[in-house]
């Protein structure tokens, strides 16, 4: 049989039958466009989505993906390495979650709300030859034009960049690595080799968690170091480390533990009274919470803040067992407060930037506050949206730069890219789960349009900590410039010794 009449046949097998039984799809004819390779929708293998026309497409067709259905391509590349897929889509109707395919790699996409024509752009590494790029309906609701490939320029990246070890608690420190094929070869300090150990980060292509030994961090002189995370064909990472013997007491310390997705955040003030923002999930207070505060023989909290009653935030009983169990001197909620009121708290000035009368629903009414200790500000973002925060920066454009930026709404929802540089925090502390690789408020909003914005744009280096990726973190503030984070995933270590 002659190879078009293969071909041929092969475009009538369904593109899902065509992954199940491990067969590429044909390669895809693509169009040079300058750029990179640009495959048609229309032009791939599909089923269930429909053929329609517009004039605004790139080839004047595309497809509508309803409520079924996929398309893949084959993707034919000369060199295996690391490429962009850009996607041309629609999603008129809001976000949508779909599901991408890499040969046999298959993960969530997060399209965000687009009415007219946009384009989404991830990184894969692709392999020498044809590979199957596919997409299938998860959500479902969007428009598809066009695939373009091109080859893309990555490098490796470590999260946290800064650390402090001390050598009273010692533990293991971890990090996440984007390698893009790049291998540890070794950790050192000055030189001298640390020990370490390597697992894989399955929510992302390939991503790896590194452990450093704490027994080979307790060597280390006490003072500032440069740990050098050095891979292969690549240049090294820089880690910044502060060594010191034991925790000492700050004017102000935040804790966000690692509660998947949610909200709890336990505040020390500067008179050593507790300040306690939300209270998670049911699991997340009686497993979490609850054990935390009484191995820090805490029975007293001074003021206990829900910002709205969703059950990642209140616990599903609008924090009643937490009311119950411990003496509350002040209880606080959405309702308490109207947005630009200010009051002094145990040392500390809030001032709230949303609130009930801002939203006609549990999120856009949740409670947004700034709060601030001797010129150090930290901003919770609680469950707000692009238009609480665009409404925010056109109220309070003087306050809204911030050190610590506590994302809103997981950064699920949506945020305003605009708002986010006005703010310019030097950390953003985020509590959510893996489901935030899916939405593109965090993966093109935040990591794309935000944190990659042009030089000269920010005046700092910022620092993403997502809890799963980190583990719990912990903020020490003596003042305006001194201030310090740290981050450690081991709880049963780092909740114990925190203050």
């Amino acid at each position: 049989m002659k190879p078009s009449n293969v071909l041929g046949l092969l475009s009538l097998i369904p593109v899902f039958s065509l992954l199940v039984l491990g067969l590429d799809p044909p390669p895809s004819p693509p169009v040079a466009d300058g750029r990179g390779k640009v495959y048609e929708a229309e032009r791939g293998t599909y089923q269930s989505l429909v053929l329609a026309r517009d004039s605004t497409a790139s080839s004047g067709e595309y497809l509508r993906m309803e409520d079924k259905g996929e398309v893949a391509w084959g993707v034919d590349v000369d060199v295996a390495g690391w490429y962009s897929l850009a996607f041309r889509y629609r999603s008129p109707q809001g976000e949508k979650e779909e599901y991408l395919v890499r040969n046999d790699r298959e993960s969530a996409l997060g399209f965000g709300r687009a009415s007219s024509w946009a384009t989404l752009t991830t990184q894969t590494f692709l392999k020498a030859g044809i590979n199957t790029v596919a997409l299938k309906k998860s959500w479902g609701g969007i428009d598809i034009d066009c695939l373009e490939v091109a080859p893309a320029t990555v490098w490796p990246s470590v999260a946290p960049r800064k650390n402090v070890f001390y050598k009273e608690h010692a533990a293991d420190m971890t990090m996440k690595i984007d390698r893009y094929g790049h291998h540890v070869v070794s950790v050192t300090d000055e030189g001298r080799p640390l020990g370490f150990r390597t697992t894989d980060f399955p929510d992302f292509e390939d991503a790896i968690v590194l452990t450093i030994s704490g027994q080979s961090l307790s060597s280390l002189r006490e003072g500032d170091h440069i740990l050098k995370i050095n891979l292969s064909d690549a240049p090294s990472m820089d880690v910044d480390l502060a060594v010191m013997r034991a925790r000492k007491p700050a004017g102000l310390t935040i804790i966000a533990p690692d509660v998947e997705h949610g909200s709890a955040v336990v505040f020390v003030l500067p008179t050593g009274k507790i300040l306690l923002v939300d209270c998670g999930k049911e699991w997340v207070r009686d497993r979490i919470l609850i054990p935390f505060l009484e191995r820090h023989h805490i029975t007293q909290i001074e003021c206990f803040i829900i910002t709205h009653y969703h059950g990642d935030h209140d616990s599903g009983d609008r924090g009643e067992k937490i009311r119950t169990a411990y003496k509350v001197s002040r209880f606080y909620d959405y309702t308490s407060f109207r947005t630009g009121q200010s009051f002094d708290l145990e040392g500390t000035k809030i001032t709230i930037l949303n609130s009930y009368e801002d939203g006609l629903e549990e999120n856009t009414r949740s409670l947004s506050f700034r709060l601030e200790y001797q010129g150090f500000v930290y901003v919770h973002g609680a469950d707000t949206y692009a238009e609480n925060q665009m409404k925010i920066l056109k109220r309070f454009p003087g306050a809204v730069a911030a050190d610590v930026f506590y994302a809103n709404h997981h950064f699920h929802g949506s945020v305003d890219v605009e708002y986010l540089q006005a703010m310019d925090p030097s950390i953003i502390l985020l509590q959510a789960e893996k489901a935030i690789y899916a939405r593109s408020a965090y993966m093109t909003k935040v990591k794309e349009e935000f944190l990659h914005y042009p030089p000269g744009r920010q005046r700092r280096f910022i620092e993403f900590l997502p809890a799963m990726e980190v583990g719990t973190v912990v903020v020490r503030v003596d003042g305006k410039d001194r201030w310090t984070y740290e981050s450690c995933k081991d709880s049963a270590i780092v909740l114990p010794y925190l203050f």
